[in-house]
């Protein structure tokens, strides 16, 4: 898919609005979102409330060990949108697990006003996040969502994080992390980054 536009936002009626869809995506081989125009927005319903939306790619043989013949690598560009509606809410949930490698240049933001949402990529071999993830918990009373990513389950591989990545909310009871562009290994509160090679 290349500079495609999906949308999958909830609806609003006079009294309510709505969650938003969800957009699944699985391949025995590679998966490609291409494109610096393509956007995927799945926003909940904007003038009350409603939660993000939910992307899911997925371009593994289910056996995360091992990289084998349909297992593929994941590429996504553009920008990503799957947050809350605009009273309140929970953020979206992004999720995509590569049988191979994972190169993503896409801005992603799965904040909600309520609760932040998920942001979740594994990998068989390499991971290299070049655009920011934002999962934040926008209102005052609002909680931080994750963000949790897994390199290297099947072959030696590395992590980079070359953008930030913002899971804070605005309470101040809220714990979570800001701004942040660990190194391969570290964890952190709300956010967490590593390298995994089975024994």
């Amino acid at each position: 898919m290349n500079g495609a536009t999906l949308r999958f936002n909830g609806s609003d009626s006079q009294a309510s609005s709505g969650d938003a869809g969800e957009l699944d995506a699985s391949a025995a081989g590679p998966i490609k979102f291409l494109g610096s125009a393509l956007t995927i927005r799945g926003n909940g319903g904007s003038l009350f409330d409603g939660s993000g939306g939910t992307v899911c790619l997925d371009s593994t043989d289910f056996e995360p060990n091992h990289i084998g013949a349909f297992d593929g690598d994941i590429t996504v560009d553009g920008t990503i949108i799957l947050r809350s509606g605009g009273q309140s809410g929970d953020g979206g949930c992004y999720e995509a697990s590569a049988g191979k490698g994972f190169v993503q240049t896409a801005t992603v933001d799965v904040s909600g006003q309520d609760t932040g949402g998920d942001v979740s990529i594994d990998a068989g071999s390499a991971i290299a996040v070049n655009g920011s993830l934002t999962a934040q918990g926008l209102s005052t009373t609002g909680d931080p969502g994750s963000v949790d990513l897994l390199a290297g389950q099947a072959a030696d591989a590395g992590l980079t994080i070359a953008q930030s990545i913002h899971a804070s909310a605005a309470a101040p009871t809220a714990r979570g992390s800001s701004s942040r562009s660990p190194a391969a290994s570290s964890r952190w509160t709300a956010a967490s980054a590593s390298t995994d090679r089975p024994a």
